[in-house]
């Protein structure tokens, strides 16, 4: 993701001390393995981001950062009719240093639950 320094979330997280939240950082990690549990063949109505065994935090994401990535790396999918979950260990770089850890993230998609 190229960051500019107008990005909506410097002008409201610390106001007089702008960073990128942490929690973007988490979501987009969650949220990419979602997408690979999908792309793996796992199917469901409700998806659901459930663990997060490890995480660290060791830098900052400012307005002058160029450039934020995300790497997951898959540990443990399992692809299931019922339920199928995935576990990735992840980093978030900015201008390529590492600025989160993340180890066992785990999102699962299950189908939608009938309605009584």
């Amino acid at each position: 993701m190229k960051l500019t320094p107008d990005h909506w979330f410097f002008a409201c997280h610390f106001i007089t001390n702008p960073i990128m939240p942490g929690c973007l950082g988490l979501d987009g990690t969650w949220q990419l393995g979602g997408f690979l549990l999908q792309w793996m063949g796992g199917r469901g109505a409700e998806g659901m981001a459930t663990g997060l065994n490890k995480l660290k935090l060791r830098g900052k994401i400012l307005p002058t950062a160029k450039l934020v990535e995300y790497r997951v790396d898959v540990k443990r999918p399992s692809i299931r009719p019922d339920k199928s979950y995935i576990a990735v260990n992840a980093t978030v770089k900015c201008d390529g240093a590492p600025v989160y850890m993340l180890e066992d993230l785990i999102v699962f998609v299950a189908p939608a639950e009938k309605q009584a």
